[in-house]
């Protein structure tokens, strides 16, 4: 959760034994010409995001008690197991004489997203569900993505005319006039 793993060799021992006796174990990321001197075998090797989704071949070292060693290899696949987590802007209410159509939704907030290794948000395209009054609806959908997984979020914006339109008080109705 927090960017960073560590294999220990006890992760990998499947079993090593020796006649007189296991002194200790040690592991050590590959290097380039597969020689590894000893001095690079340490208690673990740790991993971080830059690592994620990558196959890193590392070794298990083990020595006996009268110093001789012998080592082997394997691909470790280094995952990352947790979602970005995603946070929309709070729902809200506006006036629908405040929409138009191409209107820039970013003044009603963006989504923030947490992630051990980093996300990137996305918004897809709004959802408009207004009648011919401009009143419904708008619906605002972020994701963020990790590379590795996903989480999502919904903004829900109310669109209510507040000025309503009622024939019976909104017309002003001319007096009556007649004429000869």
């Amino acid at each position: 959760s927090n960017g960073e793993a560590y294999l220990y060799p006890r992760h990998i021992n499947d079993g090593s034994f020796d006649g007189c006796g296991i002194d200790r174990m040690k592991v050590a990321k590959m290097v380039q010409g597969g020689l590894i001197p000893d001095s690079l075998f340490l208690d673990f090797v740790e991993f971080g995001c830059i690592d994620a989704g990558r196959s890193v071949m590392v070794a298990l070292r083990v020595w006996d008690v009268n110093g001789n060693s012998n080592s082997c290899m394997m691909n470790v696949t280094i995952q990352d197991k947790h979602a970005p987590k995603i946070t929309c802007p709070d729902h809200l209410t506006i006036d629908c004489s405040d929409v138009f159509s191409g209107m820039d939704l970013q003044q009603y907030g963006t989504a923030t997203a947490i992630d051990a290794c980093g996300a990137v948000i996305t918004e897809l395209p709004a959802n408009f569900v207004l009648n011919s009054c401009r009143v419904g609806y708008i619906e605002r959908t972020f994701v963020a993505t990790d590379g590795l997984g996903s989480s999502s979020c919904t903004q829900i914006i109310t669109v209510e005319n507040e000025d309503y339109f009622d024939p019976l008080t909104d017309v002003v109705k001319p007096l009556d006039y007649e004429v000869f």
